[in-house]
């Protein structure tokens, strides 16, 4: 059984811990540590988790660090962790610059250990029963709405949760980005409120992506064109639809954990020594478009930089 500490005690880090948990048999939760009192001990007082005194002895107390902190503090725990030799699942974005993601690609490879980055969607059940129809799509949209009243100041429509769409439409697509445009509207708010992304991609796919914090409900729902089919996946809903010439057929999948899906495909590829499904690279070349992104739209729209500094 590998031991693995959490880095953080926020909203993300209970879901990681609940999916640990229930996969004791695979892991086992050694503690925590939040430089934040205010979090820790709530962490505490709701699950009676030990929290460590720094992060130096966090990391001398497990195999495994599963990082959930800010963004921001990513690299700083990240490259402190490959340093030590020590696996390492962290949460999107890997870092929030594209000098500190080569930075810590080339860490991995000295530490010689299994890194993978969190891709929630590309686990869910909906999605992975489909994914094998999947064959170069011509045109793949993707409707991402956030709920506005858990929408924070500190977040980035971008760089917090569009990124999870364009990791799994570059997975999907597997081709070089030709062309990127980006469109972004304030409708309510002094800050952007609705972006839309056209990205071209060399085999002539296109993907199609727009994201709001609108709404008062989630919602993730991607659309996948290809010759003689339409496939649907509704990633909160967790619900799939084939469309082809035959019709239409529709399935719903139980409330699964995507989170413990993730989990578990990590631990195999600690125990079996094989790649991890979303590696370091990918999380690159997923940064390197959100980079793009980010740089159209504050060209045009300045304030909205103020999210991600």
């Amino acid at each position: 059984m590998l031991k693995i500490g959490i880095l953080g005690a926020n909203s993300i880090a209970e879901t990681h811990l609940q999916a640990l948990l229930n996969l004791d048999n695979l892991f086992e939760v050694v503690g925590f540590y939040d430089p934040n009192e205010e979090l820790a001990i709530d962490f505490i007082s709701k699950y009676q988790l030990s929290r460590f005194s720094n992060f130096d002895s966090l990391l001398d107390g497990v195999d495994v660090v599963d990082i959930v902190s800010p963004s921001i503090k990513h690299y700083e725990y990240a490259s402190a962790t490959l340093r030590r030799s020590k696996h390492m699942f962290i949460e999107k974005p890997m870092t929030t610059t594209l000098d500190d993601a080569k930075s810590l690609i080339s860490l991995s490879k000295e530490a010689d250990v299994k890194v993978q980055i969190g891709s929630q969607e590309r686990f869910n059940d909906a999605f992975e029963d489909v994914v094998g129809l999947l064959n170069k799509p011509l045109m793949v949209e993707t409707k991402r709405s956030v709920n506005k009243n858990k929408f924070s100041s500190n977040q980035c429509l971008v760089l917090d949760f569009m990124i999870n769409d364009i990791d799994l439409i570059l997975n999907v697509v597997k081709s070089g980005v030709k062309k990127i445009t980006a469109t972004a509207l304030k409708v309510f708010n002094q800050i952007v409120d609705l972006i839309d992304v056209r990205i071209e991609f060399d085999n002539g796919s296109i993907a199609k992506l727009s994201i709001d914090k609108l709404e008062l409900v989630d919602s993730v729902v991607s659309v996948f064109y290809q010759t003689n089919n339409v496939v649907k996946v509704d990633f909160v809903k967790n619900t799939q639809m084939i469309q082809n010439k035959e019709g239409e057929q529709t399935q719903s999948f139980n409330s699964a954990n995507s989170k413990m899906n993730e989990l578990k495909s990590f631990h195999e590829s600690i125990v079996n020594d094989t790649e991890t499904k979303v590696s370091l690279l990918n999380g690159l070349d997923t940064l390197i478009v959100v980079d793009k992104i980010l740089d159209l739209i504050n060209h045009t729209n300045i304030v909205y930089n103020d999210n991600i500094s």
